[in-house]
């Protein structure tokens, strides 16, 4: 675990349930920073979200977008097609076979959103504020800004979000989040 100061012992990362309850003592946590999406959902099962809850912690969620899965125009086609020095490249979900079985998931996520008439991002965006959280994408284009920010006015009915939680219950992404190297700097 690595901490911002060691008189303190405030946690940088917040990667389990333990983690928040162990700062309590030391700083009042209002809000924790951990990656979910529909391509990532761990911590609906390792405790993280529960608690948060439980404590009134606000959840924000980093990488709503499933590092880019999530999107329209994922405009790769092998793990190949990513530049050189592109992080995807060493990340276990974007490699070899994994890749192909997890870009199928997003294809049905994809007939999704067609069908409720919006981007694949709006509707992954969506539903991760439905779910309670705070969605921050990144992005480095003024026009998928304006795309991400136009997921606040999709409203999902509860077909829609039991059709989502059906895709994402059904087909888990197969691959780790991080490689070893990254997942270390994170508290892995």
């Amino acid at each position: 675990m690595f901490f911002d100061d060691e008189s303190t012992k405030i946690p940088r990362f917040v990667t389990s349930s333990g983690v928040i309850v162990s700062a309590l003592p030391f700083a009042k946590i209002d809000a924790i920073q951990a990656e979910y999406s529909a391509f990532e959902t761990g911590h609906e099962t390792n405790g993280l979200i529960d608690t948060a809850k439980q404590l009134g912690v606000a959840f924000v969620a980093f990488s709503p977008l499933g590092h880019g899965w999530l999107v329209d125009n994922f405009d790769y086609n092998s793990p190949d097609d990513f530049a050189k020095d592109d992080f995807r490249r060493t990340v276990p979900k974007f490699q070899g076979e994994n890749f192909h079985k997890n870009k199928a998931i997003v294809e049905e996520i994809k007939k999704l959103a067609a069908r409720k008439g919006c981007a694949t991002s709006q509707i992954a965006l969506a539903w991760v504020a439905s779910q309670g959280m705070i969605a921050i994408p990144g992005t480095t284009k003024s026009k998928r800004l304006a795309e991400n920010w136009a997921s606040r006015n999709v409203d999902l009915t509860k077909e829609e979000m039991s059709e989502m939680r059906r895709i994402v219950d059904a087909a888990k992404p197969i691959g780790d989040r991080f490689s070893q190297v990254h997942g270390a700097f994170v508290g892995h």
